[in-house]
């Protein structure tokens, strides 16, 4: 499946429309080689028969409740950017946007991304992004963005392998991790004692996004093979996941890469990411660690389309072979909650809706989502993320600021601070 995985495909032509016309040609044959998704699933369906897949344990139908975090730190691709890119790269263009928001928001969708659902899961507001410094970053920080890769740009430069994404996009993984250090310590745990601002990190949950198909597009065409890059990009994710429970983390979820063009080495590589994962979780046992199976739901969803609401999987709603999305001329379908595909590359926020429910509410995480548990003294009323192809009220798609509700728990959470920090 193609929605996710190549990333900010448009940033390589900019001009006054966003645009430049380098390359035209190398770009439209890359954009049709997006849409011809019957390959990719026929691969993501047969992985599945193979048992390629790690199942999650099966859980149905599990809530959110008796739980409260204060803040969201968010990593990952254009998956889970809210506009980071876009604070250095200014090139969204309508229609992005159109759904929720009425104009580009710094997403790379019509509407929300699951970051989003998930603040509105946890009754916070949605999470800003790190660069754009005017930003109210008392509820949480994302880091993402767009085009990143798991492993550093010197290592692509060093086996001359930066064809495959801009130029202009030289962030990875490390970067983010150097910004969300850099905010740690400026600002979210300046004038506090070590003890203090343990505490605020075991208040928080951490969100690692789709990270990983930026890197497998970098080295197709070059002398890299799959096992260095999967090792590698695999060992960067654990190192993450390992610093930030150096700091006091509890709670994180981590999403595997996306697959398009690159499926079995996707399935090696969340294979040994979840046999990692699993490691992590034996040496740090009062921790909450969760895979969150993209790979998996996203077959799911396509396999079972017309069931859930939607058109053929392969169409895409903005966009074609030979215009794409944000372009003059681009053809934009009418309904985008009929499509799962937005652009060629990244999901519609109906489509980022049923991986919300997947993860949250059904047995797409390992373990189940529902196993994250912050004990607080009092608890806010429970949530229900409501599908919008399921019968019921819609989350409010004009309500910027996710949830008034106040926060009952204060990020002193199981820690005798007032005695530590003396």
């Amino acid at each position: 499946m193609d929605h996710h995985d190549e990333d900010i495909y448009a940033v390589e032509y900019i001009d006054g429309t966003g645009h430049s016309d380098d390359d035209d040609d190398d770009m439209l044959a890359e954009a049709a080689s997006v849409v011809a998704v019957g390959a990719s699933l026929f691969l993501a369906m047969l992985m599945e028969h193979e048992g390629l897949f790690i199942e999650p344990a099966s859980y149905k139908n599990h809530y959110l409740t008796d739980r409260i975090f204060s803040k969201i730190y968010a990593f990952g691709d254009s998956s889970t950017d809210t506009g980071n890119c876009i604070e250095l790269l200014p090139y969204l263009t309508p229609p992005y946007g159109m759904t929720t928001f009425g104009k580009p928001s710094g997403r790379w969708s019509d509407g929300y991304l699951v970051l989003d659902f998930l603040a509105k899961e946890l009754s916070l507001p949605y999470v800003p992004p790190y660069l754009n410094k005017s930003s109210d970053f008392s509820h949480g920080v994302n880091f993402a963005y767009a085009g990143s890769t798991a492993i550093d740009y010197e290592f692509y430069v060093e086996h001359n392998a930066t064809k495959a994404l801009p130029s202009q996009i030289t962030n990875s993984l490390q970067t983010q991790l150097g910004w969300f250090n850099e905010f740690i310590d400026r600002v979210e745990c300046a004038g506090k004692c070590p003890a203090q601002c343990k505490a605020i990190m075991e208040g928080t949950l951490f969100w690692v996004g789709t990270m990983g198909g930026n890197d497998y597009r970098r080295i197709n065409g070059t002398s890299i093979s799959p096992i260095t890059l999967r090792e590698i990009a695999v060992a960067n994710v654990i190192h993450l996941v390992q610093d930030l429970l150096d700091k006091g983390a509890k709670y994180i979820v981590i999403q595997g890469p996306e697959a398009q063009g690159y499926e079995l080495d996707v399935a090696a590589h969340n294979a040994l990411l979840q046999q990692q994962l699993d490691q992590v979780r034996e040496q740090n046992p009062d921790a909450s660690i969760l895979f969150a199976d993209f790979i998996r739901a996203l077959t799911d969803n396509v396999m079972n389309a017309k069931k859930k609401g939607f058109n053929d999987p392969g169409l895409i709603c903005c966009g074609n072979e030979t215009i794409l999305c944000g372009r003059p001329g681009a053809p934009v379908c009418a309904d985008p909650s009929k499509y799962m595909a937005w652009d060629g590359v990244h999901a519609t926020a109906a489509l980022n809706a049923l991986l919300a429910n997947q993860f949250f509410h059904q047995d797409f995480t390992r373990p189940p989502f529902d196993s994250l548990q912050l004990k607080c003294q009092d608890v806010i009323e429970e949530t229900t993320f409501l599908n919008p192809h399921m019968d019921g009220d819609e989350i409010d798609a004009s309500d910027e600021d996710a949830s008034d509700a106040p926060l009952v728990c204060d990020d002193e959470v199981g820690i005798d601070v007032e005695s530590e920090c003396q």
